[in-house]
C-alpha cells in the first residue's frame, strides 16, 4: 500500500504554517520506507489533485478558518464531505474537490480509495509574518500527530476510518 502524506501552509505566516509542521513532527515519529511518501507543498487546486495520483490513500494537512470550531479543534474530514474548496493558488485554477473529481472521471485507478483532510482551526487574525507557532496551534499540531500514526495504523490494516473532531 502507497500513502502520501501531504503538509500544507506558508511555514513563515504564524498559524498558517500549521500544516508544513504537523509532517515535519511526523517525520521524527515514524519510520518512513518505500510505502509512505511525506511532503512539504504550497499549492491547491488542481496541481494538489495531480500529486496524489497514484497512491492507494493520502492524508492533507493543512490550517483552516471555517469559524464553525473553536480555534485549535482538528477535524477529520473524508474528502467526499467537502462539496468545495475556497482556498487555491491560482485564480485560473480549478479548486482540489473539482480536480478530484475530473481525475475520478480521467484516471479512475489512479485516485487514491482513501484522500483524508486533517484540518486544524486557526484564527483568521494569526496570519502574520512568524515562524512561530500560537499555543493552541502548537497543542493543535501534536493532536494532529496522534491522529495520523492512529490513521496510518488502520488504513495499512485495511480498517475503515471513521472522520470525526477532535478538540
Amino acid at each position: 500500500m502507497k500513502i502520501i502524506i501531504i503538509g500544507l501552509g506558508n511555514p513563515i505566516l504564524g498559524d498558517d504554517g500549521v500544516g508544513v509542521r504537523v509532517v515535519n513532527m511526523l517525520k521524527e515519529q515514524i519510520d518512513i520506507d518505500d510505502s509512505i511518501e511525506i511532503r512539504v507543498e504550497d499549492v491547491g487546486g488542481l496541481e494538489l489533485a495531480e500529486m496524489i495520483l497514484g497512491y492507494d490513500a493520502a492524508i492533507i494537512v493543512d490550517a483552516a478558518i471555517t469559524q464553525r470550531y473553536p480555534v485549535g479543534t482538528v477535524f477529520v474530514k473524508n474528502i467526499n464531505e467537502y462539496p468545495y474548496t475556497v482556498h487555491t493558488v491560482n485564480p485560473h485554477d480549478i479548486n482540489f474537490i473539482m480536480g478530484i473529481s475530473l481525475f475520478r472521471r480521467l484516471f479512475p485507478e489512479k485516485i487514491p480509495d482513501k484522500i483524508i483532510v486533517i484540518g486544524i482551526e486557526i484564527n483568521a487574525n494569526s496570519l502574520k509574518f512568524s515562524n512561530v507557532l500560537s499555543p493552541e496551534i502548537k497543542n493543535a499540531a501534536e493532536k494532529a500527530v496522534e491522529i495520523i500514526l492512529k490513521l496510518l495504523n488502520l488504513i495499512r490494516r485495511g480498517v475503515q476510518c471513521d472522520c470525526k473532531i477532535s478538540n
